[in-house]
């Protein structure tokens, strides 16, 4: 998705005017705030998705900070072209370099996947929705297929194929050899006599000389079946380790579902070796997310949070919590460690007590809901914390 080109062509990026000099610097803050995201700020992307959709950031947000100094390297009269704060200019430049860094990284992807939903439920896109939605709609259709690959691979025999068998040479094997130029020799004498006589005295000769053809052509021939056969069985080697793979990513997948099962079912948080049901609301919320997480892998389909939330609202007894009950509960620590980015998320305003636009201070939510908004931090905050290797992401 061209974000700066959809903006543009909304009319919602005016501080630019038509000036194409400028649309080029834009473009190019965006890639070098993308390289910076990639390589030295990944834990940045998920408030670089908060503070690019939020419409009340201020231009010292840490990610539109980080944007104004790649604007600056590309444009260094920025701030004489606009004597006050283009903020609108910044969170183009953030929400580009963000659209540019998850195309190409799946772990970034998902983290942004995670925060993208939360903030596009719980704040106002305003001007910015009709390319926050379609950006959404892009996420989706991408993590969709990352969730595939883990909750829902594909059978095991849709992946055993029997590799082809070449069709056999049909040409001879080329042996050099001196016999066919004796032969003809023998052939053009004068007289049977005279071929009788030249045959006997090299008849030894060319005896040894039709075996050793004999002998080189077996050997060719043995040698090149053998090659076909380690071919052969090389590629069915292959085939059978992806079968098994496959198999094995079929068995996970159904390991995990059982083990969801059970922990729904049980309704009991084995890393506190208590049901959920005596604790407090607010530590039942955070509870239940932190073992969620724990659970599941990196990535994780809308059901997993239905299932987390049924969980909680069940076991909290529909009762509804603050962001100052979810500070003062005992589980809070549990919780990672706040952050000093802004703007804060969920889990730094419990951890420290700060302001986020996702949840206003004195903002109601249901147990249920602040569980799975706690749970999708998490999620994001390790995804976005290093990169993935393919096989940590199943």
């Amino acid at each position: 998705m061209d974000v700066i080109g959809r903006l543009l062509r909304a009319s919602l990026l005016t501080e630019l005017g038509d000036d194409e000099d400028r649309v080029k610097r834009v473009r190019s803050a965006a890639q070098d705030l993308a390289a910076e995201l990639v390589d030295e700020s990944r834990e940045l992307v998920p408030y670089a998705v908060v503070a690019a959709i939020d419409e009340s950031t201020p231009a010292t947000a840490t990610p539109l900070a980080a944007a104004e100094r790649a604007l600056l390297s590309q444009w260094e009269t920025f701030h004489n072209a606009f004597p006050g704060q283009p903020t609108e200019v910044l969170r183009a430049v953030t929400l580009a370099a963000v659209v540019d860094v998850v195309g190409d990284d799946a772990a970034l992807r998902q983290a942004a996947w995670y925060v993208l939903r939360t903030t596009v439920e719980c704040l106002p896109a305003g001007r910015w929705y009709a390319p926050v939605t379609d950006l959404a709609e892009e996420l989706d259709g991408a993590v969709r297929g990352d969730i595939t690959a883990i909750w829902s691979p594909p059978t095991a025999s849709s992946r055993l194929r029997m590799p082809t068998i070449p069709r056999a040479e049909d040409e001879r094997i080329p042996v050099r050899t001196e016999l066919r130029g004796q032969a003809r020799q023998l052939a053009e004498a004068a007289n049977w006599q005279v071929f009788a006589q030249e045959l006997q005295s090299e008849f030894g000769e060319h005896v040894d000389g039709v075996i050793d053809v004999a002998e080189r052509s077996a050997a060719e021939g043995h040698k090149r079946s053998v090659a076909h056969l380690k071919e052969f069985a090389s590629a069915v080697g292959t085939r059978l380790r992806e079968a098994l793979a496959a198999h094995d990513q079929t068995m996970n997948a159904i390991r995990l579902r059982g083990e969801l099962l059970w922990w729904r079912q049980t309704a009991f948080s084995s890393r506190l070796s208590r049901p959920y049901a005596d604790l407090h609301p607010a530590d039942v919320a955070i509870a239940a997310a932190v073992d969620l997480r724990d659970i599941v892998p990196r990535v994780a389909p809308l059901a997993v949070e239905h299932l987390l939330a049924d969980l909680v609202h069940e076991a909290a007894k529909s009762a509804d919590v603050t962001v100052a009950a979810l500070a003062a509960a005992d589980e809070a620590e549990a919780l990672p460690g706040s952050t000093d980015v802004a703007p804060a998320t969920l889990i730094d305003a419990v951890r420290s007590g700060t302001e986020t636009p996702i949840v206003q201070s004195d903002q109601t939510l249901t147990a249920g809901r602040a569980a799975v908004l706690l749970f999708r931090d998490l999620q994001a905050r390790r995804l976005a914390a290093a990169p993935v290797q393919p096989s940590e992401a199943e």
